[in-house]
């Protein structure tokens, strides 16, 4: 998890106050759903992954038009675990202890609904925090949502690059919301 800030570099585009991510290689990336549906797919309980293959998907995903169905094998797989967890659930006393925090760098990352959340902190002898670092999913998506829109516009014969109006809003709004971005995340 270290390694992230040094795989994943941000950028800065005059329209925007929002950062963007690209690998280091200089590759658009896509964080969330249809990512999670290709890395998790085989982990996936055999009655989640029959049905899917039952309607003809199985990993990759490749047409972000396919993040509900991500979304919906998700959900499918989430009601199984969690039918199996409340009938074995037994409450466990837990114990809460304090602990202290060391001057240091601390990072974490957790897979959020939207994608990667990753952050970071450097913290001083007070336990203040002096630096932070947060990389939300809607921020590493923005290269790719921008992108996948542009290619969408091409595809269905409305050419991308001038001011979008129209029929072009309205298609480039059926991408964008497959992402499902938290914009005011993105530019916290």
């Amino acid at each position: 998890m270290s390694e992230f800030e040094d795989e994943v570099l941000p950028e800065q585009v005059s329209y925007s106050n929002s950062l963007r991510y690209r690998t280091k290689a200089g590759e658009i990336y896509v964080v969330g759903p249809i990512s999670r549906f290709s890395t998790s797919f085989y982990s996936m309980r055999e009655e989640v992954r029959r049905m899917l293959k039952s309607f003809g998907f199985s990993p990759p995903l490749r047409n972000i038009h396919c993040s509900v169905v991500a979304r919906a094998a998700e959900l499918y797989e989430f009601i199984l675990r969690l039918a199996d967890f409340i009938d074995s659930y037994r409450p466990e006393q837990v114990e809460v202890k304090e602990i202290a925090i060391a001057p240091g760098v601390y990072w974490g990352a957790v897979e959020a609904p939207r994608g990667i959340l990753y952050h970071r902190y450097r913290v001083n002898e007070r336990g203040t925090v002096e630096e932070a670092n947060i990389v939300p999913p809607t921020s590493q998506n923005l290269l790719a949502m921008e992108e996948f829109s542009m290619e969408h516009l091409r595809k269905i014969g409305l050419v991308g690059g001038e001011e979008l109006r129209g029929e072009m809003v309205k298609e480039v709004g059926k991408v964008i919301r497959q992402f499902d971005p938290c914009i005011s995340c993105s530019v916290h």
